[in-house]
């Protein structure tokens, strides 16, 4: 089967939940104001290069270098996979693709998969895995994890509401990120973390 065709039955399945889609980010929108809009932009900015950076940053302070490695390496992989997907399916913006849907943010490139959500869930995967090794307190613990699995929604509701994506689009980059991010934690508790146990053990 070659690329042309892939291509082809992915945007001819799209194009069925189409209307459905943009109907759900009218209804998104209609809820719109200011306060709305700060927020939901201020979750979409977090959850790209710039997210990535302070949370790369926090994890080099606080958490083993190969960690953070690890964390900078699953999301350069997730981020390789989303534009690779995207060029595949060249599936324009909703705002593109019918005018009823507002542009509040405009962003360049193709609208499936949703790379700010893959990297949200990059994130709070990574964030979750360090929570539960280092915080002792339980009810702390859990509610920290909660707030992770919140930000993940938020930016996906974010996407939706600012008409850069379809559902389709960010359920793709949730998936693509969860996929991605959890092969690399196993990775990393199998591998790469016990090789610091091993090291403190010699001496």
């Amino acid at each position: 089967m070659t690329w042309g065709l892939i291509r082809f039955e992915l945007c001819r399945i799209l194009g069925y939940t189409r209307l459905m889609e943009i109907e759900i980010i009218q209804a998104i929108q209609s809820i719109h104001s200011n306060v709305v809009l700060f927020l939901t932009t201020f979750v979409s900015y977090f959850s790209s290069w710039i997210g990535f950076v302070f949370i790369l940053i926090t994890l080099l302070l606080f958490a083993r270098f190969r960690f953070a490695l690890t964390f900078a390496i699953a999301s350069g992989v997730v981020s390789g996979v989303v534009n690779i997907v995207k060029v595949i399916v060249q599936r324009p913006r909703p705002w593109v693709e019918s005018e009823t849907v507002a542009n509040l943010l405009e962003a360049s490139g193709y609208s499936m998969p949703s790379g700010h959500t893959a990297n949200s869930v990059v994130i709070a995967v990574f964030l979750c895995y360090f929570i539960i090794r280092t915080i002792k307190n339980k009810p702390l613990k859990i509610s920290l994890c909660v707030l992770c699995g919140v930000y993940v929604l938020a930016v996906m509701f974010s996407r939706m509401f600012l008409g850069q994506h379809y559902l389709s689009d960010v359920c793709v980059g949730f998936l693509v990120g969860g996929l991605i991010s959890v092969v690399a934690i196993v990775v990393y508790d199998k591998f790469i973390r016990p090789l610091n146990i091993k090291r403190k053990r010699k001496q």
